[in-house]
């Protein structure tokens, strides 16, 4: 696995990754970037209540990242046929935004994405579950990898890395 430095460009392993569309049909990684600056986001699985949260918090900001010049996309890890209740869920249709999804978990790894088990079931997460449900935030199902951390990245046209962060728990997520 190749290493991640800020400023430096993203690995080609990571570039190369396979990912798929919202129809099943592949797509490598490095077409999606398409010359563009990119937000990145890898959420941990498409049900998931810290995603949830994630998704929250950004997704008033899409016309604002938008307007910058920078294409918002995200990364699941779930089956495709996911993405659609995705959208729906988290109010995203017609939004500047992409969905995509890599149930092989090839993408997170050439991220160097945290998977573990522990994660998801220590005390914090009990914790972040509760604070999640206080504000009307549930869960109804597991749709992906439910030990896989997400995380962020911005990507420049360049494909230096700008910005990295790694999810250490179920509900932790870059600030947007």
């Amino acid at each position: 696995m190749e290493l991640l430095s800020l400023n430096k460009p993203i690995p080609e392993s990571l570039v190369e990754s396979v990912i798929l569309k919202s129809d099943g049909s592949n797509i490598r990684f490095g077409e999606v970037l398409n010359s563009q600056p990119v937000l990145l986001i890898f959420v941990r699985h498409f049900g998931c209540i810290g995603c949830t949260m994630q998704m929250n918090s950004i997704g008033p900001r899409l016309k604002e990242i938008a307007s910058l010049g920078i294409r918002t996309v995200v990364i699941g890890n779930g089956d495709y046929n996911y993405i659609d209740g995705f959208i729906e869920r988290h109010l995203l249709r017609n939004k500047p935004i992409e969905i995509y999804t890599d149930p092989t978990l090839n993408i997170y790894n050439n991220a160097n994405l945290k998977r573990s088990l522990l994660t998801v079931y220590g005390p914090r997460t009990w914790y972040e579950f509760v604070m999640a449900w206080s504000k009307g935030i549930g869960q109804k199902s597991i749709e992906g990898d439910n030990a896989q951390m997400g995380g962020a990245m911005l990507i420049g046209d360049d494909l230096k890395l700008s910005y990295y962060y790694r999810n250490k728990s179920v509900a932790n997520h870059s600030d947007p």
